[in-house]
């Protein structure tokens, strides 16, 4: 299995994890925040990093998207599961 095909496993699987989850207690804490913020201090976008490595996974809040890189490729997913993402927003939010 080439880098191509590894990546799109664990970004597909991962999205497909989030579709199914009915609330955030069931998601592994993320290894990192990152806040995109606006000059007024408004939050853009929240990143939360869910692994490293081989690849990195990172799902974006706001554009419900996980994406994954590894090794120079990488690969995005939409993750349409709205009342996860929306409960994962507003208490990232409530930390910013």
């Amino acid at each position: 299995m080439n880098t191509t095909e590894n990546l799109s496993d664990v970004v597909v699987s991962r999205a497909e994890q989030y579709e199914s989850l009915d609330n955030s207690l069931e998601l592994p804490e993320p290894l990192a925040v990152e806040y995109r913020v606006q000059r007024d201090k408004s939050i853009n976008e929240i990143v939360l990093t869910m692994t490293y490595g081989g690849p990195t996974v990172k799902l974006y809040l706001r554009k419900g998207t996980i994406k994954g890189d590894w090794a120079g490729e990488d690969l995005s997913v939409s993750v349409r599961n709205e009342p996860l993402l929306t409960e994962l927003w507003d208490y990232y939010e409530s930390l910013f």
